[in-house]
């Protein structure tokens, strides 16, 4: 069964990437807030397993589970909406990779026409709506940090 995947680097250290993607922050109780945001209305918890219902009605119920700052697993439950796999992975000069992938759940014939809808039309779009948004998050925090300590550093030298 094919698998559709995004693969970007994102110039910020890994738990940061992995907090603003997932919503899901280490030590402590989850933040809830943060997580209904990001998912949806929390229905329940167990543990490390929680279960959200989408916003709209048409959205799936997402499965999640956190493996912090490694992974997120979202499992669409008892729906046909393909099941969401973030990974996260430090990189030598302190950036993240971070890996989407989609495991549809159509098999057979069916599968492979996806597949190739996917990449005549789904692919511009879904990384226009998942992709961008974190690295232009990332590259604007930086961006406007290094403006704000160019303006210090001019102030300094005046």
């Amino acid at each position: 069964m094919p698998t559709y995947r995004f693969q970007t680097s994102i110039r910020a250290p890994l738990e940061q990437v992995y907090e603003h993607v997932t919503g899901f922050t280490d030590g402590g109780p989850a933040n809830l807030k943060a997580l209904a945001e990001k998912h949806g209305e929390l229905l329940e918890q167990d543990e490390e397993v929680y279960v959200f219902k989408g916003a709209s009605e048409d959205d799936p119920t997402w499965r999640c589970t956190y493996d912090h700052p490694r992974q997120r697993v979202m499992r669409a439950h008892e729906s046909k909406w393909a099941d969401r796999i973030d990974i996260f992975e430090a990189a030598d000069d302190d950036s993240t990779l971070w890996t989407v992938e989609w495991e549809p759940k159509a098999s057979g014939f069916r599968s492979y026409i996806q597949l190739v809808g996917y990449h005549i039309r789904g692919k511009n779009h879904l990384f226009a709506s998942v992709v961008i948004p974190v690295v232009t998050y990332f590259r604007d925090r930086t961006t406007t940090r290094h403006r704000t300590m160019s303006r210090r550093n001019r102030q300094r030298r005046q």
